[in-house]
């Protein structure tokens, strides 16, 4: 049942699927059950996850977010659970991991989908358990958590390919919230705009935005979702002559969209799945392949600037660099 609030903590929309999300935040924000936010980059993950942590017993305790997807393999364990002095070459002194730190609060596991296969049963035995053991230490510690956990992959269907384990993706999925993509909901997009307008950061004089500019808005795929939207209106904000963001304070990428022909491109150009594939399989297969044309384009327009790529996409430039690897696309030219 969606809330008929359009806000939770520093959540703000007012299309039905995020009015639902809100309800069940409302719901399970009190509990000590594990939730999985599941969507795409730049839905807001994170935020969801602090809201679940403002709205809760343990608000006053710490909130750590580690990127599961940004940790050197080798380190994932050491940054995981911690290590004593002298446990591998570098380790000078004995250090506690993000489940000791986040002792009495929540932990945010960014990307799980990324944490390797070999370290995902050490992971189920601390959400089992409530213990964990440093790298180079017989004792267990007691850790009292909550864990929160989001990813933009397909669990169930990495656990079917065998990449993730199924036992680890039931203890996480306990409560499952899905944020959609804004694509999905334009009617999100004047609201949103007011928030980020409004919590800045920084003194200016823009209120809002022009016809003509909520147009544009409501029609562009918007790839980073909400935080690429964040970036542009961010970015507009100094280019405006006026109180209204209008065209020409929006990056050339955007203007050009206007026409509808970057959209169409996206749209058209991606091929149809394998026959026979089930669902989930079909959708990831068009999602890679989305995924693919969406960043070779993105890497043209920017002349093979991964900063430049970063911003205009509405993500971080690890992001970018990890998903151009995934597909095996070379940067050409230099930062």
């Amino acid at each position: 049942v969606p809330a008929e609030a359009t806000r939770f903590e520093g959540l703000v929309a007012r299309s039905v699927n995020m009015r639902e999300v809100f309800s069940v935040l409302d719901r399970v924000g009190r509990t000590e059950l594990t939730v999985l936010v599941t969507g795409e980059t730049g839905t807001g993950k994170e935020l969801v996850s602090r809201a679940l942590h403002d709205h809760s017993t343990r608000k006053k305790g710490p909130f750590i977010v580690f990127d599961c997807g940004a940790v050197a393999r080798n380190l994932v364990e050491s940054e995981l659970f911690g290590h004593e002095r002298g446990a591998f070459t570098g380790a000078v002194q004995a250090r506690a991991g993000v489940f000791e730190q986040a002792d009495g609060g929540t932990i945010f596991l960014d990307e799980l989908g990324e944490l390797p296969l070999e370290l995902q049963p050490a992971l189920l035995r601390v959400l089992e358990q409530r213990e964990v053991r440093r790298v180079g230490d017989r004792r267990v510690r007691p850790v009292n958590v909550r864990v929160v956990a989001a990813t933009n992959r397909d669990l169930r269907q990495l656990v079917e390919e065998g990449r993730f384990r199924q036992d680890l993706y039931y203890r996480l999925a306990v409560v499952e919230a899905h944020l959609p993509p804004l694509r999905s909901r334009p009617e999100d997009i004047p609201l949103l705009v007011e928030h980020l307008l409004t919590s800045s950061g920084f003194a200016h004089q823009v209120r809002g935005i022009t016809p003509d500019v909520e147009a544009i808005f409501r029609s562009y795929h918007w790839p980073g979702n909400v935080r690429e939207l964040r970036n542009v209106v961010l970015r507009a904000i100094p280019f405006c002559s006026g109180s209204l963001i209008d065209l020409q304070a929006l990056p050339e990428a955007l203007r050009s969209a206007s026409t509808g022909t970057a959209t169409r491109r996206e749209a058209t150009a991606l091929p149809s799945p394998d026959a026979g594939l089930t669902y989930h399989a079909a959708k990831e297969q068009l999602v890679d392949a989305f995924e693919a044309r969406y960043l070779e384009d993105l890497l043209e327009r920017c002349d093979g600037n991964l900063s430049k790529a970063a911003r205009d996409a509405g993500v971080d430039r690890k992001t970018i660099a990890r998903m151009l690897k995934r597909h095996g696309i070379q940067v050409r030219g230099e930062d």
